[in-house]
């Protein structure tokens, strides 16, 4: 039947373009790399294999060199790797969507200038499916574009867990031992995984959450105080800043508590404190009593 084979006819052609190896869809987005990232993978493998494994380490002389060659080989090896990683699945999406383009124009162009009801149908039908599943691809890829939020945070977990070992590479080996070297890599390695980019944002999400909680339970146990209570408050605070000297406000900061030994400077915030702290007449009026007492004065 010519509709039959006109669809078959088409599908090797989306075949084709999704396992095209064409730079621009090996590269979507971004201009040729300047290095062949298989090739430096192999020459990297050829030039640190017995370095870069731990028992061609203990195999040879333990020294302060072949520790940081181990560790230097290894930092290359996971860098290229995780370059390939990460690209894939930017090529993965363009490829296919450029596929499906490529596809869809093809059965469009069929539909005007094939004869037939049936052939047309045929067609429309396999347009359809096409449109459809473009619909899916964009719907739950890697559900719904969370790879960037991964990478980006895969990113940021892989420079945190770089530092110990830039840090290590500067100390002899009885203060960075090569075993923590290996622990460090393999946190890096496993920092620029999914999971562990997941693990990151549950981390930093939790973080801040428990924050967020402290501020609100902060807000909460706040107490509302009078109108009256406050301008008593701020009227007190205002003197104290304003009208009394340094020894004055260290007269005042002992009476109400404060240890003798403290500078002006911690003086004055003594006192502002208990005037801010007192949150009743009751507490506000010990501290009016003892300024009226010492200096005559009355809020």
């Amino acid at each position: 039947m010519k509709s039959g084979r006109v669809v078959r006819l088409l599908f090797p052609t989306l075949l084709l373009l999704l396992s095209s190896g064409c730079e621009t869809l090996q590269h979507p987005m971004a201009p040729r790399q300047s290095f062949d990232t298989n090739a430096d993978i192999l020459a990297l493998e050829e030039e640190f294999g017995k370095a870069s494994s731990i028992s061609g380490y203990y195999a040879g002389p333990k020294t302060l060199e072949t520790r940081n060659r181990f560790v230097t080989g290894r930092l290359a090896l996971i860098n290229l790797h995780y370059i390939q990683f990460i690209r894939q699945f930017a090529a993965d999406k363009a490829q296919l969507d450029t596929a499906l383009d490529v596809m869809q124009l093809g059965v469009d162009l069929s539909t005007t200038v094939v004869g037939g009801a049936a052939v047309k149908a045929a067609l429309g039908a396999a347009s359809a499916g096409i449109t459809g599943t473009r619909t899916s691809v964009e719907k739950n890829f890697f559900f719904e574009q969370t790879v960037p939020a991964l990478i980006t945070a895969m990113n940021a977990q892989r420079k945190e867990a770089l530092l110990p070992i830039i840090s290590g590479l500067k100390f002899e080996l009885e203060d960075y031992p090569f075993a923590q070297a290996v622990t460090d890599l393999e946190a890096y390695y496993f920092a620029g995984t999914f999971v562990g980019g997941l693990q990151a944002i549950q981390r930093d999400a939790g973080v801040k959450e428990a924050r967020l909680d402290r501020d609100i339970n902060d807000i909460r146990q706040v107490n509302v105080v009078s109108s009256t209570l406050q301008v008593r408050r701020e009227a007190a605070a205002a003197w104290v800043k304003n009208e009394l000297d340094d020894s004055q406000r260290k007269t005042l900061a002992i009476r109400l508590g404060a240890p003798a030994g403290q500078t002006a400077a911690q003086d004055l915030l003594y006192v502002l404190n208990q005037i801010s702290a007192a949150e009743s007449d009751d507490d506000f009026n010990v501290i009016a009593q003892i300024t009226s007492i010492l200096f005559g004065r009355e809020f």
